[in-house]
């Protein structure tokens, strides 16, 4: 780490001007990457975005879902994963494997196919579960729970890595993990408003992406 940067993380300045110049002293001392700092700008951190000022603005769900998987697969997860907690808004404690396996990857920094098939087999769990007990009675309680489910397939999906195999009649080809799930996510985000989305993920993303912290 360069003088300058430490300098700067010692400083007790707060302004803007010194935390775009810590983010700019960051990046060239390969602490922050390029991704990570977009991804800050799109979260709408003041700092990123006037070291960023490129980065786009999303007006629709699958532009946003497409712009974070060009920041790569961990982006997307992550954000999948803080959209689900956040949409559902209650202890997601049934699904606890599920969300252990997506972090365990996320911090190992490595895809791993077998995080989908934990996902899926807890998934059900829970769907039965809440069949058993009567729940989701009525249309919204559906459409959140079906948003919430898709949403942590889509982090899943990001994270397992590799591809699929899909049939469409007599033909068969592949596709991505990263497309299915980026259509996944843009799926699940779609009858939210694009400024919602990132609203209620950017508590628990953007110390992430400004390489602060890890997520929970």
């Amino acid at each position: 780490m360069d003088q300058r940067l430490r300098t700067l993380e010692r400083g007790e300045d707060e302004g803007l001007e010194v935390q775009a110049a810590l983010l700019r002293a960051r990046l060239r001392a390969g602490v922050l990457d390029e991704e990570r700092l977009q991804l800050a700008a799109l979260l709408g951190d003041p700092a990123a975005r006037a070291v960023a000022p490129h980065v786009s603005w999303p007006s629709r769900s699958y532009d946003l879902a497409r712009q974070l998987a060009n920041l790569g697969w961990q982006t997307l997860a992550r954000v999948a994963l803080a959209w689900a907690r956040a949409h559902w808004g209650e202890d997601l404690r049934e699904l606890d494997p599920s969300l252990h396996a997506l972090e365990a990857v996320l911090r190992a920094g490595a895809p791993d196919r077998g995080v989908r098939e934990t996902v899926n087999q807890h998934h059900e769990r829970w769907v039965q579960r809440h069949l058993d007990e009567g729940g989701w009675i009525g249309h919204q309680s559906m459409i959140r729970y079906a948003d919430t489910a898709l949403a942590l397939r889509a982090a899943a999906f990001a994270a397992s890595g590799g591809s699929i195999l899909r049939q469409r009649g007599g033909l068969r080809g592949a596709v991505s993990s990263q497309e299915a799930a980026t259509v996944m996510f843009s799926s699940a985000i779609a009858t939210s408003a694009v400024d919602d989305v990132l609203d209620g993920t950017r508590a628990e993303v953007l110390p992430w992406a400004l390489g602060l912290a890890e997520p929970r």
